[in-house]
């Protein structure tokens, strides 16, 4: 779900759905929040972008990997971090694939990669985010 206001906004307040809800409501840490955007690609939170009408799907999935990938390398050094928490739908996974890989085999910290139906990850992100 997002705000349809007509002039650009932070991607985070453009974004209205159950997940941003709760990260909203629950937000008690210093945190780096990226947004993986079927129009935009990965955006920071406070990047301002305009409202739109697409959904991720395989093939938009497949034509943003590449970017999303290099994007994430330039806009994230790992080594700031202790966590990386990842919470993505099925095709936006497959868009994040191969970033996916990348933080598996080069973050030393935690990583919470959600998986499951929303409740299940909703109650994962609440509890990360009060931990």
């Amino acid at each position: 779900m997002k705000i349809k206001s007509k002039r650009k906004i932070p991607a985070i307040e453009r974004y209205d759905g159950y997940f941003f809800k709760i990260l909203k409501k629950n937000r008690t840490k210093n945190l780096g929040v990226l947004i993986l955007s079927a129009k935009y690609g990965l955006l920071n939170e406070d990047e301002k972008i305009s409202y739109y009408d697409k959904k991720m799907n395989h093939d938009t999935a497949k034509q943003l990997e590449n970017q999303v990938s290099k994007k994430f390398l330039e806009k994230v050094n790992l080594e700031e971090y202790e966590e990386v928490c990842i919470n993505l739908g099925r095709c936006y996974t497959e868009c994040f694939a191969k970033t996916i890989k990348y933080i598996k085999r080069y973050f030393s910290g935690r990583i919470f990669l959600m998986k499951g139906g929303l409740g299940n990850r909703g109650n994962i992100l609440k509890n990360w985010l009060n931990t």
